[in-house]
């Protein structure tokens, strides 16, 4: 979620206390700043690529993260305004970052919500990264003066029922999936908000011997954009996916197909997040691993945001260059 749609539900959230929205009044200033205080993480994408996928939405969006961020922006908060309640403080503040983390785990991507009892991300697959309607929602109880606490009850019910709706339209989508291509029970099939779009989502089905991508409106029930991968299995693939590279793909996505190529005399092994499919069938993360006829690990490269954006991993001793394993 954008930074402006968590500042709105945090607000939104805070008018819950019943109490008139002011520029000084902390308890609505705790929860915009608890609001957008978990992706302090970002941070970690100065350091690189991997480094801010390995921590982003982490440990900051889960709930012992958001209790410590809350409690530091509480405190911070007593300080400047002497003689309130703390606790409130606290209360309003954490409520404001809970909302952040409750969001970001409702789309695809996901958050640490449960860590450090799962350190996998939980994905709600509800949400798309921008979703119009939910700071419109909650902007009512702000323009709901002098007190909007009933009028943001009443915007808690309607997101509710909005959530409802997108989790009737998502079974919906899965139970049409199964039913025009055929599956079985043993086919798994995701189905997950598009980027962009309403009713615009896409899909992953994975069966025993390939995987099957795809996007689906739900307006007219049209299947788009299907591509087939199948799973190739082999020592170098095996290999690749025991690297550290691809020890973090298999902990990062629910969703990994590895492709094997033999290319300049090297074994390539190229790692997919299966979750983020664009144009022209390329993906928003993946990875390459390069591995030597006795099976080491020859360079490693991570792909983010875009396939051609090329970043070393791991040290290259046989200095062989990135470009020429994209045919540059």
């Amino acid at each position: 979620m954008d930074p402006i749609t968590h500042a709105v539900v945090g607000l939104g959230t805070a008018a819950l206390s019943g109490q008139p929205l002011t520029l000084t009044n902390p308890i609505y200033i705790g929860a915009a700043l608890g609001a957008v205080a978990p992706d302090i993480d970002v941070l970690a994408a100065r350091l690189n690529h991997l480094s801010f996928l390995k921590h982003h939405r982490g440990v900051s969006h889960s709930l012992p993260g958001i209790l410590v961020i809350s409690f530091l922006i509480a405190a911070f908060l007593a300080r400047q305004f002497p003689g309130a309640n703390f606790w409130s403080y606290w209360g309003w503040t954490f409520m404001g970052a809970f909302s952040h983390s409750l969001l970001d785990s409702l789309n695809s991507y996901g958050t640490q919500l449960w860590w450090p009892l799962k350190g996998k991300k939980w994905t709600g697959n509800l949400l798309v990264l921008f979703d119009p309607y939910l700071p419109l929602l909650f902007t009512l109880p702000m323009v709901s003066l002098p007190i909007p606490g009933n009028t943001s009850r009443i915007a808690v019910v309607l997101v509710s029922l909005y959530l409802g709706g997108r989790y009737r339209m998502k079974r919906q989508l899965a139970s049409h999936l199964k039913k025009v291509l055929g599956l079985t029970d043993e086919d798994q099939v995701v189905v997950m908000p598009g980027r962009f779009g309403f009713a615009r989502w896409e899909f992953v089905i994975e069966g025993q011997k390939e995987f099957i991508l795809g996007k689906i409106n739900y307006y007219g029930l049209t299947i788009s954009e299907t591509v087939k991968l199948v799973k190739e299995q082999n020592l170098f693939t095996e290999h690749a996916l025991a690297s550290s590279l691809g020890k973090f793909f298999s902990y990062f996505t629910p969703f990994l197909h590895a492709e094997y190529s033999r290319e300049q005399g090297k074994h390539v092994v190229r790692l997919r997040d299966l979750r983020y499919m664009g144009r022209q069938n390329k993906f928003l993360h993946t990875a390459t691993v390069v591995i030597s006829d006795e099976l080491q690990v020859l360079a490693s490269y991570l792909n983010a945001y875009r396939e051609e954006r090329v970043s070393p991993v791991d040290a290259e001793p046989l200095a062989l260059k990135a470009a020429s394993l994209h045919g540059d």
